[in-house]
């Protein structure tokens, strides 16, 4: 790692506190979309994997189109 580099939990949100403080409160479309749980076969591939990505579409926090 260079000195330029910051170390990997510099960039980590450990908490819905630390995401609020970097992005703000959730739009009520994500909040509609929310789920208790998941399926089991989605669940088994989310606990095997290593690491996660989050990918998203279309307009960014309500703004217009």
């Amino acid at each position: 790692m260079s000195a330029d580099t910051p170390p990997a939990n510099a960039r980590r949100i450990s908490d819905f506190a630390a995401r609020a403080a970097l992005y703000g409160a959730p739009g009520e479309t994500s909040i509609a979309k929310e789920v208790s749980g998941l399926h089991p076969v989605y669940r088994a591939i989310v606990e095997a994997a290593p690491s996660a990505v989050l990918a998203t579409c279309g307009r960014w926090r309500g703004l217009p189109p």
